[in-house]
């Protein structure tokens, strides 16, 4: 019976590490394609060729 109890716990804490992953990884995702959509909407002012480096470095 304590074996059932300690997969299960296990099982839990393992769901809750991937669900927190997948979060990470989907938002950081978002996060560079907003970003890139931002830039390319703004591609020919000042803020992209100021930044050339940001622009290279989050262009997906």
């Amino acid at each position: 019976m304590e074996i059932y109890i300690l997969i299960i716990i296990f099982w839990a804490d393992a769901w809750e590490v991937i669900k927190s992953l997948w979060f990470f990884i989907t938002t950081l995702l978002v996060q560079v394609y907003l970003f890139h959509f931002i830039l390319l909407l703004n591609y020919k002012t000042a803020s992209v060729q100021e930044d050339p480096v940001m622009f290279v470095l989050f262009t997906p």
